[in-house]
């Protein structure tokens, strides 16, 4: 069973998520168009092209005097990437371990000698402030047998989702699976999300503050238009479930596919796509269905985003053409973005108080600022191509994940800002830092992120293989 990015016909353009892309494929091009044993994983920072493997730091770029990132932890104040200059000042970068890794503290945990503080940068992880180096590899794991696709954090664990290998399988159907895994990267759980002959894939999960967690994907067997979107609430104590319910397709007679969710105070939403249309469900806190809008006029619905109202906005795209969407609490739409608004395929949204950050890309990857009246801000370029994921922290630290056009992934942290002046005139950003994972052989390609407890980002994909899953913990 191959996994991945397997896309239609040209003519079609658009792909399917997942598992399902490659079954669904033949049918797929006719209807719509005629009407990893685990391998060895080498992540490095890959801005430079260099790799110190005892150095522990990340590519870092130096900012503009507009765009100085500062981290924090409970054992350090502030870590700076900046330059005097603003131009691009890369340090060495790193090969992430394939281990688990030593516990993540900013120091030795002994302030010695003439330390003012902790270590005073004798450690990898810190300066000599003793703040958290941005950008700094904490940890890296493998995740055998194991195709990942995205991760949520608990107070207590970080729940990477995905599917089993097939080949784990007696029946040789691919299982939705999420895996529970300590701030350290050791593993405490694996969850089946269901067993037997039908296949399964979770493609996104989202925690909620009680602890909760909601995964979203596919559930269903491959004869023609038998697969439907599916959402599975897990409880905060060791993932034991709590409920799942079937997300209909709205075109009837054909599949439906889960590839967004956002969870409220009240409610959880899920976009989905179908064989022609898109739609986004709203359901409450136990799984009873609110309301289903159908978004007719679009091929993908790929992020989304739950308001404090209770309402929500939706983005995704027709083809190319972009779209985005609000909609009341009662399922009414209030605003659509005119097409053309924003650049090409909108793959991901975040809330930032009374702002939405829009990412996306086809190509060239962007990043954009929607006001919740529906007005566009401002756009900027974000790097790399592909975006398939985006994370806020705090500091106001913007970071995007994509697929590269060589079978890695790139993870990307900027300001949550347009570009500066000399930017602009650049016609580039100079990012606050940069991490690379490193392909790990042939095969499908694509990631999640997540925030963890002091200032860690989570990266967590599959890089090819045999299959070839890994969990990155990075310092935000």
């Amino acid at each position: 069973m191959s996994h991945g990015h397997g896309e239609l016909d040209p003519g079609c353009g658009d792909t399917l998520p997942g598992m399902n892309r490659w079954i669904l494929l033949p049918l797929s091009v006719v209807v719509a168009c005629g009407s990893e044993a685990a391998g060895d994983t080498d992540m490095s920072s890959s801005d430079t092209g260099s790799s110190d493997e005892s150095s522990g730091l990340p590519t870092t770029m130096g900012p503009t005097a507009s765009s100085t990132s500062t981290s924090t932890s409970t054992s350090s104040t502030t870590a700076s990437s900046s330059s005097a200059t603003g131009d691009p000042d890369p340090t060495t970068g790193t090969a992430d371990s394939s281990s688990s890794g030593s516990e993540s503290v900013c120091g030795d945990g002994v302030v010695d000698g003439e330390e003012a503080c902790d270590d005073g940068g004798a450690s990898e992880l810190c300066d000599a402030d003793c703040a958290w180096i941005s950008g700094g590899l904490r940890w890296s794991i493998e995740l055998p047998g194991m195709f990942a696709r995205d991760c949520a954090v608990t107070e207590d664990a970080v729940h990477i989702g995905g599917s089993q290998d097939p080949a784990l399988n007696p029946d040789g159907a691919t299982v939705a699976v999420v895996r529970r895994l300590d701030s350290e990267g050791g593993e405490l759980s694996e969850h089946l999300l269901h067993e037997g002959a039908s296949d399964g894939e979770v493609n996104r999960l989202v925690a909620a503050e009680d602890g909760r967690v909601f995964s979203v994907g596919e559930f269903g067997s491959f004869t023609p238009f038998s697969i439907r979107g599916r959402i599975w609430a897990s409880s905060a104590q060791d993932l034991d479930p709590l409920w799942a319910q079937e997300v209909e397709p709205t075109d009837p007679g054909t599949f439906s596919l889960a590839e967004a969710v956002s969870v409220g105070d009240s409610a959880v939403a899920v976009a989905t796509r179908g064989l022609t249309v898109a739609a986004v469900h709203l359901l409450s806190l136990d799984g009873t269905p609110v309301w289903t809008e159908e978004l007719a006029e679009w091929s993908s619905a790929s992020g989304v985003v739950v308001l404090a109202d209770g309402g929500l906005v939706v983005v995704g795209s027709d083809n190319l053409e972009a779209r985005a969407m609000r909609i009341s609490p009662d399922g009414v739409p209030q605003w659509t973005l005119d097409p053309g608004g924003l650049s090409a395929r909108p793959t991901a949204v975040v809330l930032d108080v009374d702002r939405l950050l829009v990412a996306g890309g086809e190509g060239a990857g962007w990043v954009s600022e929607l006001s919740l009246g529906g007005d566009v801000s401002w756009e900027k370029p974000a790097g790399p191509p592909n975006i398939e994921s985006m994370v806020l922290g705090e500091s106001g630290v913007l970071v995007v994940l994509a697929a590269d056009e060589v079978g890695g992934l790139q993870v990307r942290a900027t300001d949550a800002e347009p570009l500066s002046e000399e930017e602009q005139r650049r016609g580039e950003e100079t990012p606050l830092w940069t991490h690379g994972v490193e392909p790990a052989g042939e095969g499908p390609v694509t990631g999640g992120l997540a925030l963890g407890a002091e200032q860690q980002v989570y990266v967590c994909g599959t890089v090819g293989g045999d299959p070839a899953s890994r969990v990155v913990s990075l310092s935000l």
